[in-house]
Protein backbone atom coordinates (compact mmCIF):
# COMPACT_ATOMS: atom_id res chain seq x y z
CA UNK A 1 0.00 0.00 0.00
CA UNK A 2 1.39 3.81 -0.40
CA UNK A 3 2.92 5.27 2.18
CA UNK A 4 0.60 8.47 3.46
CA UNK A 5 2.75 11.24 4.53
CA UNK A 6 1.30 12.78 7.42
CA UNK A 7 0.92 16.05 7.79
CA UNK A 8 0.41 16.66 4.36
CA UNK A 9 4.17 17.58 4.09
CA UNK A 10 5.60 18.15 0.92
CA UNK A 11 9.45 18.93 0.82
CA UNK A 12 9.84 21.93 -1.26
CA UNK A 13 6.33 23.24 -0.13
CA UNK A 14 7.13 22.66 3.53
CA UNK A 15 10.82 24.39 4.08
CA UNK A 16 9.44 27.58 1.85
CA UNK A 17 6.59 27.90 3.88
CA UNK A 18 8.88 27.80 7.48
CA UNK A 19 10.88 29.92 6.13
CA UNK A 20 8.68 32.20 5.29
CA UNK A 21 6.13 32.24 8.29
CA UNK A 22 9.33 31.79 10.96
CA UNK A 23 11.33 34.72 9.21
CA UNK A 24 10.25 37.74 11.61
CA UNK A 25 9.94 35.43 14.75
CA UNK A 26 12.75 33.53 14.83
CA UNK A 27 15.75 33.92 11.78
CA UNK A 28 15.81 37.76 12.95
CA UNK A 29 17.74 36.19 15.98
CA UNK A 30 19.59 33.54 14.76
CA UNK A 31 23.25 33.25 14.13
CA UNK A 32 24.39 33.10 10.22
CA UNK A 33 25.13 29.10 10.29
CA UNK A 34 20.84 28.55 11.16
CA UNK A 35 20.59 30.90 8.71
CA UNK A 36 22.66 29.22 5.84
CA UNK A 37 21.61 25.59 6.83
CA UNK A 38 17.72 26.80 6.25
CA UNK A 39 19.17 28.51 3.27
CA UNK A 40 20.74 25.45 1.62
CA UNK A 41 17.65 23.31 2.58
CA UNK A 42 15.33 25.45 0.44
CA UNK A 43 17.25 24.47 -2.00
CA UNK A 44 17.53 21.05 -2.03
CA UNK A 45 14.02 21.31 -1.62
CA UNK A 46 13.94 23.32 -5.02
CA UNK A 47 16.08 20.66 -6.64
CA UNK A 48 14.26 17.47 -5.50
CA UNK A 49 10.85 19.17 -7.00
CA UNK A 50 12.53 19.71 -10.61
CA UNK A 51 14.12 16.31 -10.68
CA UNK A 52 12.32 13.94 -13.12
CA UNK A 53 10.93 11.01 -11.43
CA UNK A 54 12.39 7.21 -12.50
CA UNK A 55 10.06 4.29 -12.41
CA UNK A 56 11.36 0.94 -10.99
CA UNK A 57 10.34 -0.30 -14.83
CA UNK A 58 12.41 2.77 -16.51
CA UNK A 59 15.31 1.73 -14.04
CA UNK A 60 15.37 -1.58 -15.39
CA UNK A 61 15.33 -0.67 -18.84
CA UNK A 62 17.86 1.66 -18.53
CA UNK A 63 20.03 -0.55 -16.53
CA UNK A 64 19.76 -3.40 -19.00
CA UNK A 65 20.44 -1.25 -21.82
CA UNK A 66 23.78 0.24 -20.30
CA UNK A 67 24.68 -2.53 -18.40
CA UNK A 68 28.98 -4.16 -19.02
CA UNK A 69 28.07 -7.24 -17.85
CA UNK A 70 24.70 -7.63 -20.10
CA UNK A 71 26.82 -6.45 -23.23
CA UNK A 72 29.51 -9.05 -22.91
CA UNK A 73 27.43 -11.77 -21.92
CA UNK A 74 25.37 -10.25 -25.08
CA UNK A 75 28.23 -10.81 -27.30
CA UNK A 76 29.47 -14.54 -26.30
CA UNK A 77 25.88 -15.56 -26.67
CA UNK A 78 25.96 -14.02 -30.48
CA UNK A 79 29.32 -15.88 -30.58
CA UNK A 80 27.55 -19.16 -29.82
CA UNK A 81 24.97 -18.53 -31.90
CA UNK A 82 27.14 -17.52 -34.99
CA UNK A 83 29.64 -21.18 -34.48
CA UNK A 84 26.00 -23.38 -34.96
CA UNK A 85 26.77 -24.30 -38.29
CA UNK A 86 27.49 -28.02 -40.30
CA UNK A 87 30.60 -25.92 -41.42
CA UNK A 88 32.02 -25.85 -37.61
CA UNK A 89 30.93 -29.45 -37.19
CA UNK A 90 33.23 -30.60 -39.89
CA UNK A 91 30.01 -31.78 -42.47
CA UNK A 92 31.42 -29.48 -45.34
CA UNK A 93 34.80 -30.54 -47.20
CA UNK A 94 37.66 -28.28 -47.48
CA UNK A 95 38.69 -26.79 -51.16
CA UNK A 96 42.08 -25.11 -51.01
CA UNK A 97 43.36 -23.04 -53.94
CA UNK A 98 47.12 -23.30 -54.05
CA UNK A 99 49.72 -21.69 -56.33
CA UNK A 100 53.66 -21.46 -55.69
CA UNK A 101 56.46 -20.02 -57.94
CA UNK A 102 60.08 -20.04 -57.68
CA UNK A 103 63.19 -18.92 -59.77
CA UNK A 104 66.48 -20.32 -59.00
CA UNK A 105 70.35 -19.51 -60.16
CA UNK A 106 72.69 -22.59 -60.30
CA UNK A 107 76.56 -23.61 -61.40
CA UNK A 108 75.18 -26.69 -63.46
CA UNK A 109 77.60 -29.95 -64.23
CA UNK A 110 76.25 -33.22 -65.98
CA UNK A 111 77.80 -36.11 -67.47
CA UNK A 112 75.06 -38.14 -69.07
CA UNK A 113 75.00 -41.51 -70.23
CA UNK A 114 75.38 -40.70 -73.89
CA UNK A 115 78.52 -38.96 -73.87
CA UNK A 116 77.17 -34.95 -73.55
CA UNK A 117 78.33 -33.15 -71.11
CA UNK A 118 76.94 -29.84 -69.71
CA UNK A 119 78.98 -27.35 -67.72
CA UNK A 120 77.61 -23.87 -67.42
CA UNK A 121 77.07 -21.94 -64.70
CA UNK A 122 74.37 -18.83 -63.51
CA UNK A 123 71.89 -21.09 -64.90
CA UNK A 124 68.37 -20.21 -64.55
CA UNK A 125 65.21 -22.09 -63.73
CA UNK A 126 61.62 -21.44 -63.33
CA UNK A 127 58.67 -23.49 -61.75
CA UNK A 128 55.37 -23.08 -61.18
CA UNK A 129 53.00 -24.80 -59.42
CA UNK A 130 49.39 -24.06 -58.76
CA UNK A 131 45.92 -26.49 -58.36
CA UNK A 132 42.72 -27.04 -56.61
CA UNK A 133 42.53 -29.48 -54.08
CA UNK A 134 39.61 -30.63 -52.05
CA UNK A 135 39.40 -32.55 -48.61
CA UNK A 136 36.30 -34.08 -47.30
CA UNK A 137 36.12 -36.20 -44.40
CA UNK A 138 33.18 -38.61 -45.11
CA UNK A 139 32.92 -40.76 -41.77
CA UNK A 140 34.69 -40.08 -38.64
CA UNK A 141 33.12 -42.12 -36.07
CA UNK A 142 29.74 -39.95 -36.22
CA UNK A 143 31.98 -37.61 -34.72
CA UNK A 144 30.41 -34.60 -36.52
CA UNK A 145 27.49 -35.49 -35.44
CA UNK A 146 27.84 -34.84 -31.66
CA UNK A 147 30.28 -31.67 -32.66
CA UNK A 148 27.14 -30.35 -33.82
CA UNK A 149 25.05 -31.01 -30.96
CA UNK A 150 27.51 -29.56 -28.81
CA UNK A 151 27.63 -26.50 -30.32
CA UNK A 152 23.80 -25.76 -30.35
CA UNK A 153 24.02 -26.92 -26.88
CA UNK A 154 27.01 -24.22 -26.59
CA UNK A 155 24.68 -21.83 -27.85
CA UNK A 156 21.49 -22.92 -25.48
CA UNK A 157 24.56 -22.32 -22.48
CA UNK A 158 25.37 -19.26 -23.56
CA UNK A 159 21.93 -17.84 -23.94
CA UNK A 160 21.09 -19.49 -20.23
CA UNK A 161 23.90 -17.12 -18.92
CA UNK A 162 22.91 -14.13 -20.65
CA UNK A 163 19.42 -14.78 -19.06
CA UNK A 164 21.39 -15.51 -15.64
CA UNK A 165 22.96 -12.08 -16.04
CA UNK A 166 19.89 -9.85 -16.84
CA UNK A 167 18.23 -12.03 -13.83
CA UNK A 168 20.66 -10.72 -11.77
CA UNK A 169 21.00 -7.06 -12.84
CA UNK A 170 17.72 -7.15 -12.42
CA UNK A 171 17.61 -8.22 -9.06
CA UNK A 172 20.77 -5.55 -8.00
CA UNK A 173 18.88 -2.79 -9.95
CA UNK A 174 15.49 -3.39 -7.93
CA UNK A 175 17.00 -3.76 -4.54
CA UNK A 176 19.50 -0.80 -5.11
CA UNK A 177 16.25 1.43 -6.16
CA UNK A 178 14.01 0.06 -3.44
CA UNK A 179 16.87 1.19 -1.41
CA UNK A 180 16.95 4.99 -2.57
CA UNK A 181 12.75 4.76 -1.88
CA UNK A 182 13.94 3.07 1.76
CA UNK A 183 16.40 6.66 2.14
CA UNK A 184 13.63 8.96 0.91
CA UNK A 185 10.95 8.15 3.09
CA UNK A 186 13.25 8.17 5.89
CA UNK A 187 13.86 11.90 4.85
CA UNK A 188 10.35 12.34 5.00
CA UNK A 189 10.21 10.63 8.34
CA UNK A 190 12.65 13.13 9.94
CA UNK A 191 11.43 15.77 7.90
CA UNK A 192 7.88 15.29 9.45
CA UNK A 193 9.34 15.16 12.76
CA UNK A 194 11.37 18.79 11.81
CA UNK A 195 8.41 20.04 11.67
CA UNK A 196 6.80 19.24 15.22
CA UNK A 197 10.06 20.85 16.23
CA UNK A 198 9.28 24.28 14.45
CA UNK A 199 5.91 23.79 15.96
CA UNK A 200 7.24 23.49 19.29
CA UNK A 201 9.50 26.43 18.93
CA UNK A 202 6.27 28.47 17.67
CA UNK A 203 4.73 27.71 21.15
CA UNK A 204 7.71 28.15 23.37
CA UNK A 205 8.13 31.36 21.41
CA UNK A 206 4.83 32.52 22.39
CA UNK A 207 4.94 31.30 25.70
CA UNK A 208 8.17 32.91 26.21
CA UNK A 209 6.65 36.25 25.02
CA UNK A 210 3.73 36.57 27.05
CA UNK A 211 5.90 35.17 29.85
CA UNK A 212 4.30 32.15 31.09
CA UNK A 213 7.24 30.16 29.68
CA UNK A 214 11.01 30.41 30.54
CA UNK A 215 13.86 30.95 27.95
CA UNK A 216 15.08 27.77 29.22
CA UNK A 217 12.03 25.84 27.46
CA UNK A 218 12.94 27.44 24.42
CA UNK A 219 16.01 27.15 23.95
CA UNK A 220 15.58 23.24 24.38
CA UNK A 221 13.22 23.38 21.75
CA UNK A 222 15.50 24.93 19.48
CA UNK A 223 18.19 22.24 20.36
CA UNK A 224 15.99 20.03 19.64
CA UNK A 225 14.86 21.43 16.22
CA UNK A 226 19.07 21.54 15.09
CA UNK A 227 19.47 18.02 16.09
CA UNK A 228 16.53 17.14 13.48
CA UNK A 229 17.70 19.44 11.88
CA UNK A 230 21.25 17.80 11.34
CA UNK A 231 19.72 14.25 10.67
CA UNK A 232 17.57 15.55 8.06
CA UNK A 233 20.89 16.79 6.66
CA UNK A 234 22.59 13.35 7.08
CA UNK A 235 19.86 10.85 5.58
CA UNK A 236 19.88 13.41 2.52
CA UNK A 237 23.97 13.02 2.08
CA UNK A 238 23.04 9.49 2.31
CA UNK A 239 20.05 9.60 -0.21
CA UNK A 240 22.76 11.38 -2.70
CA UNK A 241 25.39 8.64 -2.46
CA UNK A 242 22.29 5.68 -2.77
CA UNK A 243 21.42 7.89 -5.99
CA UNK A 244 24.98 8.15 -7.33
CA UNK A 245 25.38 3.93 -6.45
CA UNK A 246 21.86 3.48 -8.31
CA UNK A 247 23.19 6.05 -11.62
CA UNK A 248 26.41 3.78 -11.63
CA UNK A 249 24.49 0.30 -11.90
CA UNK A 250 22.49 1.66 -14.48
CA UNK A 251 25.72 2.32 -16.56
CA UNK A 252 25.08 6.53 -16.52
CA UNK A 253 26.94 9.26 -15.45
CA UNK A 254 26.75 9.88 -11.47
CA UNK A 255 25.80 13.13 -11.98
CA UNK A 256 22.80 13.23 -12.92
CA UNK A 257 19.69 13.66 -11.29
CA UNK A 258 16.11 11.99 -10.58
CA UNK A 259 13.56 11.13 -8.25
CA UNK A 260 12.40 7.69 -7.06
CA UNK A 261 8.66 6.86 -6.20
CA UNK A 262 7.10 7.66 -2.84
CA UNK A 263 6.39 4.26 -1.13
CA UNK A 264 7.13 0.67 -1.51
CA UNK A 265 4.54 -1.38 -2.42
CA UNK A 266 5.24 -4.83 0.22
CA UNK A 267 4.13 -7.94 -1.63
CA UNK A 268 2.70 -9.51 -4.13
CA UNK A 269 0.00 -11.50 -2.99
CA UNK A 270 -0.06 -14.04 -5.89
CA UNK A 271 3.47 -15.62 -5.01
CA UNK A 272 2.76 -19.11 -3.20
CA UNK A 273 5.00 -21.86 -2.34
CA UNK A 274 3.50 -24.43 -4.36
CA UNK A 275 3.74 -22.26 -7.35
CA UNK A 276 7.77 -21.38 -6.97
CA UNK A 277 8.45 -25.53 -6.40
CA UNK A 278 6.98 -26.80 -8.73
CA UNK A 279 8.69 -24.84 -11.63
CA UNK A 280 11.92 -23.69 -9.93
CA UNK A 281 13.91 -26.91 -11.86
CA UNK A 282 12.96 -25.25 -15.33
CA UNK A 283 12.99 -21.77 -14.52
CA UNK A 284 16.42 -21.26 -11.83
CA UNK A 285 19.19 -20.30 -14.44
CA UNK A 286 21.88 -21.74 -11.97
CA UNK A 287 20.39 -24.91 -12.20
CA UNK A 288 19.83 -24.88 -16.00
CA UNK A 289 23.51 -24.02 -16.44
CA UNK A 290 24.57 -26.86 -14.28
CA UNK A 291 22.24 -29.20 -16.30
CA UNK A 292 22.96 -27.57 -19.71
CA UNK A 293 27.29 -28.32 -18.86
CA UNK A 294 26.54 -32.34 -18.02
CA UNK A 295 24.82 -32.43 -21.67
CA UNK A 296 27.73 -30.85 -22.82
CA UNK A 297 30.09 -33.46 -21.23
CA UNK A 298 28.05 -35.99 -22.40
CA UNK A 299 28.38 -35.07 -26.19
CA UNK A 300 32.18 -34.25 -25.74
CA UNK A 301 32.33 -38.03 -24.22
CA UNK A 302 30.66 -39.02 -28.15
CA UNK A 303 33.14 -36.65 -29.63
CA UNK A 304 36.23 -38.39 -27.71
CA UNK A 305 34.74 -42.08 -28.58
CA UNK A 306 34.73 -41.64 -32.37
CA UNK A 307 38.35 -41.89 -32.37
CA UNK A 308 37.82 -45.47 -31.73
CA UNK A 309 36.51 -45.94 -35.23
CA UNK A 310 38.48 -45.90 -38.59
CA UNK A 311 38.58 -42.50 -40.34
CA UNK A 312 37.05 -42.55 -44.49
CA UNK A 313 38.20 -39.21 -46.15
CA UNK A 314 38.07 -38.28 -50.10
CA UNK A 315 40.93 -35.82 -51.76
CA UNK A 316 40.65 -34.42 -55.33
CA UNK A 317 42.78 -32.50 -57.43
CA UNK A 318 43.27 -30.65 -60.14
CA UNK A 319 47.32 -29.12 -60.84
CA UNK A 320 49.15 -27.27 -63.04
CA UNK A 321 53.02 -27.70 -63.22
CA UNK A 322 55.64 -26.07 -65.26
CA UNK A 323 59.26 -26.05 -65.07
CA UNK A 324 61.85 -24.49 -67.44
CA UNK A 325 65.79 -25.04 -67.41
CA UNK A 326 67.95 -23.25 -69.18
CA UNK A 327 70.54 -25.86 -69.63
CA UNK A 328 70.07 -29.76 -68.55
CA UNK A 329 68.52 -32.99 -69.97
CA UNK A 330 64.66 -31.43 -69.90
CA UNK A 331 64.54 -27.85 -70.41
CA UNK A 332 60.62 -27.63 -70.37
CA UNK A 333 58.16 -29.87 -68.10
CA UNK A 334 54.65 -28.94 -67.91
CA UNK A 335 51.53 -31.16 -66.78
CA UNK A 336 47.98 -30.39 -66.52
CA UNK A 337 45.74 -33.30 -64.40
CA UNK A 338 43.39 -34.31 -62.18
CA UNK A 339 43.60 -36.84 -59.63
CA UNK A 340 41.49 -38.20 -56.75
CA UNK A 341 41.19 -40.85 -54.54
CA UNK A 342 39.79 -42.11 -51.31
CA UNK A 343 41.67 -42.94 -47.60
CA UNK A 344 41.55 -44.69 -44.55
CA UNK A 345 43.32 -44.59 -41.48
CA UNK A 346 42.88 -46.25 -38.19
CA UNK A 347 44.55 -45.97 -34.72
CA UNK A 348 45.75 -49.39 -33.64
CA UNK A 349 47.75 -48.45 -30.70
CA UNK A 350 48.48 -44.88 -28.98
CA UNK A 351 49.49 -46.00 -25.41
CA UNK A 352 45.93 -46.13 -24.20
CA UNK A 353 45.83 -42.32 -24.12
CA UNK A 354 42.42 -42.84 -25.96
CA UNK A 355 41.34 -44.77 -22.73
CA UNK A 356 42.16 -42.40 -20.33
CA UNK A 357 40.52 -39.69 -21.97
CA UNK A 358 37.39 -41.43 -21.96
CA UNK A 359 38.12 -42.37 -18.43
CA UNK A 360 38.46 -38.71 -17.53
CA UNK A 361 35.61 -37.55 -19.49
CA UNK A 362 33.00 -40.31 -17.60
CA UNK A 363 34.49 -38.68 -14.22
CA UNK A 364 33.86 -35.22 -15.49
CA UNK A 365 30.10 -36.33 -16.49
CA UNK A 366 29.98 -37.31 -12.69
CA UNK A 367 31.28 -34.00 -11.41
CA UNK A 368 28.48 -32.51 -13.99
CA UNK A 369 25.75 -34.59 -12.35
CA UNK A 370 26.83 -34.29 -8.79
CA UNK A 371 27.52 -30.25 -9.90
CA UNK A 372 23.57 -29.96 -10.69
CA UNK A 373 21.95 -32.36 -7.75
CA UNK A 374 24.04 -29.64 -5.59
CA UNK A 375 22.29 -26.58 -7.21
CA UNK A 376 19.21 -28.14 -6.88
CA UNK A 377 20.17 -28.86 -3.24
CA UNK A 378 20.95 -25.40 -2.55
CA UNK A 379 18.26 -23.38 -4.87
CA UNK A 380 15.71 -25.49 -2.85
CA UNK A 381 17.11 -24.46 0.79
CA UNK A 382 17.11 -20.92 -1.14
CA UNK A 383 13.47 -20.73 -1.88
CA UNK A 384 12.20 -21.98 1.56
CA UNK A 385 14.59 -19.80 3.72
CA UNK A 386 13.00 -17.27 1.47
CA UNK A 387 9.99 -18.07 1.73
CA UNK A 388 10.21 -17.96 5.20
CA UNK A 389 11.74 -14.79 5.87
CA UNK A 390 8.88 -13.47 3.62
CA UNK A 391 6.03 -14.45 5.70
CA UNK A 392 7.87 -13.60 8.52
CA UNK A 393 8.82 -9.83 6.86
CA UNK A 394 4.39 -9.41 5.90
CA UNK A 395 3.56 -10.60 9.53
CA UNK A 396 6.34 -7.59 10.82
CA UNK A 397 4.98 -5.54 8.11
CA UNK A 398 1.71 -5.55 9.07
CA UNK A 399 2.71 -5.35 13.09
CA UNK A 400 4.87 -2.10 12.50
CA UNK A 401 1.40 -0.82 9.91
CA UNK A 402 -0.49 -0.73 13.13
CA UNK A 403 2.30 0.56 15.31
CA UNK A 404 2.44 3.55 12.87
CA UNK A 405 -0.87 4.25 12.86
CA UNK A 406 -1.31 4.58 16.38
CA UNK A 407 2.52 6.33 16.91
CA UNK A 408 1.13 8.51 14.45
CA UNK A 409 -2.02 9.57 16.22
CA UNK A 410 -0.70 9.75 19.57
CA UNK A 411 1.94 12.37 18.27
CA UNK A 412 -1.12 14.35 16.87
CA UNK A 413 -2.96 14.44 20.24
CA UNK A 414 0.09 14.95 22.42
CA UNK A 415 0.86 18.02 20.32
CA UNK A 416 -2.53 19.41 20.45
CA UNK A 417 -2.31 18.77 24.66
CA UNK A 418 0.84 20.27 24.34
CA UNK A 419 -0.55 23.41 22.65
CA UNK A 420 -2.77 24.08 25.84
CA UNK A 421 -0.25 22.97 27.79
CA UNK A 422 -1.69 19.55 29.17
CA UNK A 423 1.84 17.98 28.87
CA UNK A 424 5.15 18.73 29.26
CA UNK A 425 7.65 19.20 26.29
CA UNK A 426 9.28 16.06 27.60
CA UNK A 427 6.32 14.05 26.52
CA UNK A 428 5.46 15.86 23.79
CA UNK A 429 9.41 15.00 22.47
CA UNK A 430 8.73 11.20 23.99
CA UNK A 431 5.82 11.21 21.57
CA UNK A 432 7.80 12.37 18.89
CA UNK A 433 10.34 9.88 19.26
CA UNK A 434 7.97 7.17 19.33
CA UNK A 435 6.31 8.51 16.10
CA UNK A 436 9.82 8.46 14.39
CA UNK A 437 10.68 4.58 15.86
CA UNK A 438 7.50 3.74 14.79
CA UNK A 439 7.75 5.45 10.95
CA UNK A 440 11.03 4.11 10.56
CA UNK A 441 10.72 0.41 11.10
CA UNK A 442 7.56 0.39 9.51
CA UNK A 443 9.48 1.82 6.28
CA UNK A 444 11.92 -0.94 6.97
CA UNK A 445 9.36 -3.55 7.21
CA UNK A 446 8.02 -2.65 3.72
CA UNK A 447 11.61 -3.11 2.28
CA UNK A 448 12.33 -6.30 4.08
CA UNK A 449 9.43 -7.80 2.72
CA UNK A 450 10.43 -6.17 -0.70
CA UNK A 451 13.32 -7.83 -0.57
CA UNK A 452 12.68 -11.18 0.79
CA UNK A 453 10.00 -11.10 -2.18
CA UNK A 454 12.84 -10.21 -5.01
CA UNK A 455 15.04 -12.63 -3.27
CA UNK A 456 12.01 -15.40 -3.77
CA UNK A 457 11.48 -14.69 -7.28
CA UNK A 458 15.01 -14.72 -7.93
CA UNK A 459 15.44 -18.43 -6.57
CA UNK A 460 12.35 -19.40 -8.13
CA UNK A 461 13.75 -18.11 -11.53
CA UNK A 462 10.08 -15.96 -11.95
CA UNK A 463 12.27 -12.52 -12.05
CA UNK A 464 12.35 -13.02 -15.98
CA UNK A 465 10.82 -16.21 -17.69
Amino acid sequence: MPLTIPFNLNRRIFISTMYTNNHKIYLKKSNGVFLTLMVLMDLIGLSSFAQNKLSPDQAIAEGLKNNYSIRISAANAEIASTNVSPGQAGFLPQINLNLAEGNSLNNTKQNLSSGFIVDKKNVGSNNINSGISLNWTLFDGMKMFASYEKLKELEKLEQLKLKAEIESSIYAILLNYYETVKSKQMLKVLESSLKISMERIQIEETKFASGSSSKIDLLQAKLDANENRSQVFKVHNQLESQKIKLNQLLGRGSEIQFDVIDSIVPYDSIISLESIKSTYEQNNKSILIADKNTRISHLSLQEIKADRYPRIGFNANYNFSRTENQAGFILLNQNLGFNSGFTLSFNLFDGYKLNRTIQSSHLRIKASMLATEMSKSMVETEILTAFKALETQKALFNLEKDNFSMALENVRASMERYKVGNISAFQLKDAQRTYEGAYSRYINASFDVKEAELSLLKAGGKIIQ
